[in-house]
């Protein structure tokens, strides 16, 4: 740990996912700067494994990736068939389940949804797990293909 300049303290830390980042405290010891540099540094990796595993955090991600490759009007579309995806916002993606999903392809049925947005809303769910498995490289499996419309 360094102390700088200006009064702050600096510490060069290699995250867990291997990159290199630079924490400061205004702490006026070297010892509590410390303390507080190691806190904001389990933040960090906490914020980061909250996002890697959070379904919409990952959804978006995707969204984001895919908007460069992809029409403006496809685009907003697949936006909008994400907001059908809300019951699964707060949730880490290795907890959705089969049955899970299947409940909420039944829900739009029942509530007389077009064939056309439901299916939507299936590739949405299944690019997101798909994107979640190369480049987040977590270890889920796709069962979109299992889930079946039903009228």
């Amino acid at each position: 740990m360094k102390k700088r300049k200006d009064g702050r303290y600096c510490k060069k830390i290699i995250t867990s996912d291997g990159t290199l980042k630079f924490f400061y405290s205004t702490a006026t010891t070297e010892r509590a700067a410390e303390r507080d540099i190691n806190h904001q540094q389990l933040a960090y990796e906490n914020k980061t494994e909250y996002e890697k595993h959070n379904f919409y955090c990952l959804a978006t991600k995707m969204l984001a990736e895919k908007e460069k490759s992809i029409s403006y009007n496809a685009y907003q579309s697949y936006e909008c068939s994400l907001k059908h995806l809300s019951p699964f916002f707060k949730m880490a993606i290795e907890e959705i389940t089969p049955s899970m999903f299947q409940r909420i392809i039944d829900d739009m049925a029942l509530k007389k949804y077009a064939y056309g947005t439901i299916d939507k809303v299936r590739v949405i769910f299944s690019m997101t797990v798909k994107y979640a498995i190369v480049r987040e490289d977590l270890n889920v499996f796709n069962f979109v293909p299992a889930i079946k419309f039903r009228q």
